[in-house]
């Protein structure tokens, strides 16, 4: 999600994303009954859109066979009917323990992070497992989480914009001609 927020160009982008996650928070039941529908249709979008984009427009940064994977397995997740939450799920509860390692990874890295981004990231690998141990029973408890989720990064991400535009946008200590001011 926070990649989503680095690649928003416009507001309205950011303030969309908010508002999904509002809406998660809000309908978790209503979303939890179309959730097969909503996601394995979205990853099956979103796989064919990137293999078509890597295929006839050379896009150098899509990953053919990540690609292939949101393909067959929005298929899958799509036309499964029976137990598509439990393979949702499962699924979500991987990729959150995929993008929690990443995190991991930055953080040893030298990247920094602050006492409430610790906190979600213990959270989200707490929350990962809990969709790994009982898939079908938490499902409407996550999606709520990630309204939440998504509301929190949109914080964060409008807070990091904000202190980096007024460290942009901060006087300079020297004069114009090099002269220290007083």
């Amino acid at each position: 999600m926070k990649r989503f927020l680095r690649g928003a160009r416009h507001n309205r982008q950011i303030y969309a994303f908010a508002l999904l996650g509002l809406l998660l928070i809000l309908f978790p039941g209503q979303i939890t009954s179309y959730a097969s529908e909503l996601i394995g249709g979205l990853m099956l979008l979103y796989g064919a859109f990137d293999l078509f984009m890597h295929h006839f427009y050379r896009t150098h940064h899509i990953h053919t066979g990540t690609s292939l994977l949101y393909l067959i397995l929005g298929a899958v997740i799509l036309f499964q009917t029976q137990q598509a939450l439990v393979t949702i799920g499962i699924t979500w509860g991987i990729i959150s323990l995929r993008e929690g390692a990443y995190e991991i990874d930055e953080i040893l890295n030298g990247r920094k992070i602050t006492i409430p981004q610790a906190i979600m990231l213990f959270l989200s690998f707490i929350f990962a497992a809990m969709l790994l141990f009982d898939p079908f029973h938490h499902f409407e408890f996550h999606v709520r989480l990630v309204g939440f989720e998504m509301i929190f990064d949109t914080l964060d991400f409008m807070w990091a914009e904000r202190s980096r535009t007024k460290t942009e946008r901060a006087p300079s200590e020297e004069g114009a001609d090099g002269d220290q001011k007083s």
